[in-house]
């Protein structure tokens, strides 16, 4: 394998990931908002 498609594996894979820790952050710090404003429950959370 080339070292060009190693480093584009790399950017690709690390790309993806940068997006689901900023979907989780995200979500963690809306998640009291979230639950408060539409009175969800325990389960209705998990959906969330």
């Amino acid at each position: 394998m080339s070292t060009f498609k190693r480093w584009m594996i790399l950017i690709i894979v690390s790309s993806a990931l940068l997006l689901i820790v900023m979907d989780m952050t995200i979500l963690y710090t809306a998640m009291p908002t979230l639950t408060h404003e539409l009175g969800a429950t325990a389960s209705q959370k998990l959906w969330i």
